[in-house]
């Protein structure tokens, strides 16, 4: 199973991505916003991280900051982007994430099912 690194500065969401995740089997790094998803990446290394989910808006760099530096330091480790708004403005953000080098985009509020489908088409994209 994957080791996950997911940064969101809700705590609520945060809880849910990381339960439903452990109880997939993965394991999981939770972050309360950029800075300390980065922390955990460095410490961690890339070899080691499959993936970093991140929420595009928290505090101590948000997820635009965080998908740009695994990007560009940790070209191997996907980053699967979080947000709001999939009808609204917001939409915007996914698409320029994505553009940033995002592998994958899930717009708040998603299921369960669409969190694991995202995980594993990555871990298929990898073998």
């Amino acid at each position: 199973m994957a080791l996950v690194i997911v940064a969101d500065d809700d705590v609520l969401h945060r809880e849910f991505v990381e339960t439903v995740l452990r109880r997939a089997g993965h394991r999981v790094y939770p972050s309360r916003n950029g800075d300390e998803c980065l922390k955990h990446m460095q410490t961690l290394g890339t070899g080691n991280v499959d993936v970093v989910i991140t929420d595009i808006f928290m505090p101590e760099a948000d997820g635009v900051e965080v998908s740009i530096e695994i990007c560009s330091s940790f070209p191997d480790v996907p980053v699967i982007g979080m947000t709001g708004g999939r009808y609204g403005v917001d939409n915007q953000y996914g698409r320029s994430l994505k553009r940033l080098g995002a592998a994958s985009i899930l717009y708040k509020p998603f299921s369960a099912n669409d969190l694991l489908q995202a995980i594993d088409e990555l871990s298929h994209e990898s073998e």
